[in-house]
């Protein structure tokens, strides 16, 4: 609420931030005056009453929050007048024209003192307050302004400029004229202006006229990866911006040899062009992009801009082959698009982290998790999450669900989760138990005997099938023993038949393992089913010669997995596993009979169709991923197969099946990367994808997301602006990635211009070492950085890129710098020189000066009063005791 009016001579405006506190105040008054009449005149003077009445007033006043406005004498205007690059050679020439007007506007009003300063990198007084101005005639004004030391235009010191304006000495009030565009770059114009209202200073802004319409063409980024693989495409990616619809050439040179060049047509705003070029050389590598607009450009220096990029080594992949064959496979795959790759058994797999630090990411190609210890699972999990390194998980006979990944450390890594589908939702299988019955069977004899134990594994083996199945049991010592042969189940009925017939049977004879194999190969293979599993038992040495290699790919060729379980320290455990791994099944040691039942059972339930999708499909992309640049979907092999799994939360999926479950996934884990691939390498589940061309790429592109960033281990560059300098920052890291401190640390820098500067970095933080560099010029530095480390020289190259100054970064009006500036200040942004001394001048905010603690104090003191002349009142002795006091 304001009111006005007139006080000793001014004008004033009495406003009241919280006008609804006096209603209080005067209700309390009238309460108090009301007590008083009623029941308190005979105990209260009424100069005590008044004096609490005005006191209640008073603080109902103060807390009503009163100011006193009343406007300030106009004073001195200052012109404080942008001379830097931005604003471009038209929109100069447009405030010259409008500080001219401004001139003699003043002059017909009859306004107050005139001042003029001029800025850019400083600022410079080109007339003081109340001194003679330059003619407002364009040349004599342009002179003047021309003349004045602002050093460079490359720069924008808008805070310099105002306090500059602001301290010129003047009578009265002062008001800044602001012509500029508003872009600044250095300094904070906006914390400046914080407090320069209470000390009586005034901001109108005078933009430059038609800003939105310069006809500007800029390069506004650069984007260019630091650093790359060995074997990376290069991508480079352009923002060129424009004022205006047009056409533009995009020109790319890399190490100064033209690399590639584009036509493009322009929208206002931001335009976006890629370059992808084959993979570049190892070592240090200086672009440049150029855009050369087809029409009208204001400023020529804002078309080009230079970056750097470093190509390191190859990547090292280490595989872990569960299967050889696909394993070398992969290999050849990755050698070929440029990884250097080593192969190597599961077991082999170091539980170091150090160790496994030298590779830059890790396969596993169809590993059951049996062949990985908890150990090596943590150092694995470890090795994605804490060192931010890549792991890849293909699937296939072993791997997933039939390789017992379920609630292990490895699926918990992965993107996916084992998913066993439900019963009725799989395609039948076909189960062949082989079960040796010979003497050394019957061993234990103070205990369940690994027979007995056998036939339990067994008939629950058979249970563990569902209808529609198919099984066969075959029992051999001697002789080949069919408990039955190949049939299908038809129910619980025909389970618990089979589960009898193989109770039944007695130790005898001895280990025959060649004909049993070969005739039960023969037997399965006569099913149609699309999963053919053997699960072999026995817990001895074979009494007859085995060729492990032509029955497993008798097996093979038959599309019939083999997995074997050897049972006590007698067998020959090496056989079975052979057996196992050419059969591209899992290898199982029992070394108590009690153990038989569980690993049978677990072997018959990963086989039953519950962890395994077979049947033709072409997998379907669901989402964008950089694995799939350059690949048609649509063109890819068709898939016969895949391990079911489950998509976790906050992984995505990018191919997918059918029934829309995973068959290539990717999410980020820690500091690391995962793929999980449910198919296979080629071996049965993707036949068609072994010799297809996209092979090669595709394996490529799933290794290569997973890297880690293929900067420098050992130190990482990074540039701050500082103003017009650029501070240069060496982070130095061990091999544990701790920072290196007190090492001796010097580099080369190679500038855009061919010149050697030898650079000493001292320490500034904990491994961190920084050196200033003094206004660089624009473009492509190359950086050789040395360290001395224990007596041990590491050395590394890096690059970085300067930018033209952001003062060319377009001729555009920072509308809201210039909005800020004027609202703190009680200023306008105005639309032209008229509104610069009329009514809207005159209308201008009102300087408040609060003035409630006048009402405050005043309302201390009447309370003062109030208890004094209380107090007084009670020490009067009543008028019948005084008559009794002695005269």
């Amino acid at each position: 609420m304001t009111r006005s009016g007139r006080l000793l001579g001014f004008d004033y405006q009495v406003a009241l931030r919280e006008p609804r506190v006096l209603l209080l105040g005067a209700a309390l008054a009238a309460l108090v005056v009301g007590l008083w009449l009623w029941r308190g005149r005979a105990r209260a003077r009424p100069a005590a009453v008044l004096a609490r009445v005005l006191a209640l007033a008073a603080c109902a006043v103060a807390l009503a929050g009163p100011a006193l406005a009343r406007p300030a004498p106009a004073g001195a205007t200052v012109f404080v007048v942008d001379r830097s690059r931005s604003l471009g050679e038209e929109h100069l020439r447009a405030l010259e024209a409008q500080l001219g007007e401004a001139i003699a506007a003043s002059a017909a009003r009859g306004a107050g003192p005139l001042g003029i300063v001029a800025f850019a990198e400083r600022p410079a007084v080109v007339a003081p307050v109340g001194a003679p101005l330059p003619p407002d005639e364009p040349a004599a004004l342009r002179a003047a302004l021309d003349g004045a030391d602002v050093g460079s235009r490359d720069y924008t010191d808008l805070v310099a400029a105002l306090r500059l304006a602001e301290a010129l000495p003047a009578n009265g009030g002062k008001r800044l004229v602001l012509l500029s565009d508003g872009q600044e770059t250095v300094g904070d114009a906006l914390a400046w202006a914080a407090g320069a209202r209470e000390r009586g200073v005034t901001i109108d802004a005078l933009p430059p006229p038609g800003r939105a319409a310069t006809g500007d063409v800029y390069l506004s980024d650069l984007r260019v990866p630091e650093s790359l693989w060995q074997g990376d495409e290069l991508e480079v990616e352009t923002i060129v911006a424009s004022d205006v619809p047009g056409r533009a050439t995009v020109r790319l040179v890399v190490d100064g040899r033209p690399a590639g060049e584009a036509a493009i047509d322009l929208r206002p705003g931001a335009n976006t062009h890629r370059f992808a070029l084959r993979p570049p050389a190892p070592g240090f590598h200086a672009l440049r992009v150029e855009v050369v607009p087809g029409g009208a450009d204001a400023i020529a220096e804002n078309n080009w801009l230079g970056a750097t990029t470093v190509v390191r080594d190859k990547p090292r992949v280490l595989v872990l082959q569960g299967d050889a064959v696909a394993a070398d496979r992969l290999r050849r795959a990755l050698e070929q698009t440029g990884s250097e790759v080593t192969l190597r058994e599961p077991e082999s797999l170091t539980e170091r982290l150090s160790d496994l630090a030298r590779y830059d990411a890790i396969v596993l190609a169809d590993v059951p998790a049996a062949r990985l210890s908890f150990e090596r699972q943590k150092a694995l999990q470890e090795y994605v999450r804490a060192l931010g390194k890549g792991l890849v998980v293909t699937g296939g006979a072993n791997s997933f669900g039939r390789g017992g990944y379920e609630r292990t450390t490895l699926e918990e890594i992965l993107p996916v989760a084992v998913e066993l589908r439900d019963e009725g939702k799989r395609a039948p299988v076909a189960l062949l138990i082989v079960i040796d019955t010979s003497y050394s069977m019957d061993f234990p004899r103070d205990a369940p005997t690994r027979m007995e134990m056998a036939k339990t594994a067994a008939a629950g083996a058979v249970r563990a099938l569902s209808p529609g199945d198919e099984v066969a049991i075959l029992a051999f010592s001697d002789n080949n023993n069919w408990v039955t042969r190949l049939r299908p189940l038809a129910g619980e009925a025909d389970a618990d038949q089979v589960a009898a017939q193989i109770a039944r049977l007695r130790p005898d004879g001895i280990t025959r393992m060649r004909e049993a194999l070969a005739g039960g190969i023969d037997e399965l293979a006569k099913s149609q089913a699309p999963t053919k599993h053997i699960i072999f038992l026995s817990d001895g040495a074979p009494s007859d010669p085995v060729d492990e290699g032509d029955l497993a790919a008798r097996a093979r060729r038959a599309g019939i997995t083999l997995s074997s379980i050897a049972i006590g320290d007698g067998a020959d455990t090496a056989l079975m596993e052979r057996l196992a791994k050419g059969g591209n099944g899992r290898y199982s040691f029992a070394r108590r009979p009690e153990d038989i039942p569980r690993l049978t059972l677990e072997e018959a339930e990963q086989v039953g169709g519950k962890a395994l999708a077979t049947g033709e499909f072409r997998p379907v992309q669901t989402a964008p991923s950089s694995i799939m640049r350059g690949l048609d979907p649509a063109r890819l092999p068709a898939l016969n197969g895949y391990q079911i799994t489950e998509m976790k939360p906050d992984a995505q999926q990018i191919l997918a099946s059918g029934r829309d479950e995973p068959v290539l996934a990717q999410w980020q884990y820690g500091l690391g990367r995962v793929v999980a691939w449910t198919s296979d390498l080629g071996q049965d589940l993707a036949p068609g994808w072994r010799d297809a061309a996209a092979y090669a790429p595709f394996w490529n592109g799933v290794v290569r997301w997973t890297l880690p960033e293929s900067g420098s281990g050992a130190f990482r560059v990074r540039t701050t602006r500082l103003d017009r300098d650029l501070l240069l920052s060496v982070d130095a890291l061990g091999p544990d990635g701790l920072p290196i401190n007190l090492a001796e640390t010097r580099a080369t820098l190679r500038t855009p211009d061919g010149a050697s500067v030898p650079l000493a970095l001292p320490q500034s933080a904990p491994g961190r070492y920084e050196v200033p560099l003094a206004a660089p010029a624009p473009g492509a530095y190359r950086l050789e950085i040395e360290q001395v480390r224990g007596g041990q020289r590491v050395t590394d190259l890096a690059g970085f890129s300067v930018p033209y100054p952001a003062e060319l970064r377009g001729p555009r009006a920072s509308e809201a710098t210039l909005s800020a500036l004027a609202d703190r200040t009680g200023g306008w942004v105005l639309d032209g020189v008229s509104g610069l001394f009329g009514a809207r001048d005159e209308a201008r905010a009102p300087r408040l000066q609060p003035i409630w603690p006048w009402f405050a104090a005043l309302g201390l003191g009447f309370f003062l009063l109030d208890i004094a002349l209380r107090l007084g009142a009670a020490a009067t002795p009543p008028a019948r005791l005084r008559r009794l006091l002695p005269r």
